[in-house]
């Protein structure tokens, strides 16, 4: 499992900017790769992610 958040550069400004989204990165119970949207607040999206890592392991 891995959270992060991703960047760009802004097209208007050529600088380096994050997205206020925090994604999830893990694998399924048959090893297949999914990304899915988090929350603004990390500590949410890490709940989220142990809840979600939580139902993958009943399968």
């Amino acid at each position: 499992m891995r959270i992060y958040q991703p960047s760009y550069k802004d097209r208007a400004t050529g600088q380096r900017r994050k997205t206020p989204t925090w994604w999830i990165e893990l694998k399924d119970h048959n090893n297949a790769l999914m990304v899915l949207p988090g929350f603004k607040d990390k500590n949410q999206t890490r709940r989220l992610a142990n809840q979600i890592e939580a139902l993958i392991a009943l399968s």
